[in-house]
Parts: structure tokens; sequence; C-alpha cells
């Protein structure tokens, strides 16, 4: 049995067996080259834990706002909506 991974470009549909055509195709969606969009992404992650991680912790209610406004920061830097 041959197992293979098909990778989606989230904003287009476009299709590939390589993992690196579809995240160069998502980072131009968003105006952005691959390193740009590997900070992108780990923002948002960071922001995502922390958001999730809030409620019970009453600490992390302010690093959430931090990461809510480093993710806003470069969106508006780069221009992403």
């Amino acid at each position: 049995m041959i197992t293979a991974t098909l990778y989606i470009c989230e904003k287009c549909g476009k299709q590939s067996r390589k993992h690196d055509v579809i995240e160069l195709c998502e980072a131009k969606h968003l105006g952005l080259n691959k390193r740009q969009k590997h900070e992108y992404d780990r923002l948002c992650e960071d922001m995502d834990y922390k958001i999730a991680m809030s409620p019970g912790y009453p600490k992390m209610d302010e690093q959430a706002d931090i990461a809510i406004r480093k993710v806003l920061e470069f969106e508006k830097l780069h221009g992403i909506k």
C-alpha cells in the first residue's frame, strides 16, 4: 500500500503533494514570503494558546492581550486583513 499526502491551499483550493508549494501559495495570498508566513503562523498559534488558557488563569489574560496585539501589529505592518 502507498500512502500519499495531499496539501490544499485554504484560499484558492490549489492542490499539491508538496508542502512547500502550498505553503508558498498561502503566503502569496497574504502578500508574505515563506519566512514571514512562518512568523505569522507562530504568532497566531501563540495567541490561540494564550486565549484558550486565559479563562482559567487570570495572569494569562494579560499575556493573551499581548499576543493579540502582536498579531494585530504584524497584520497592520504587512497589510493583512
